[in-house]
């Protein structure tokens, strides 16, 4: 998915997969991530993910049969009402 708010994930346990795509993502076939990592035990450095206003981005658990604890910061833009 893809928004105009900033979001931010810290991964506290479990584990998960993070990933961005192109910004002109079509959904075709074979059309791979700009970037993806699998994270299976976040270490300090590892904890963040952040995702800007504009990136399109996911979080998957599909293949995990573990849960994924995380903490999720949303901002929304200055001015916008909720």
């Amino acid at each position: 998915h893809v928004h105009d708010n900033q979001e931010a994930y810290w991964q506290i346990a479990g584990p998960g997969a993070w990933r961005t795509w192109p910004e002109h993502f079509s959904e075709q076939p074979n059309e791979k991530p700009d970037s993806e990592i699998r994270i299976t035990t976040a270490s300090a450095c590892q904890r963040l993910h952040n995702h800007p206003s504009g990136l399109i981005h996911e979080m998957d658990t599909t293949n995990d049969d573990d849960f994924l604890l995380a903490v999720y910061w949303w901002a929304k833009p200055a001015g916008v009402a909720t």
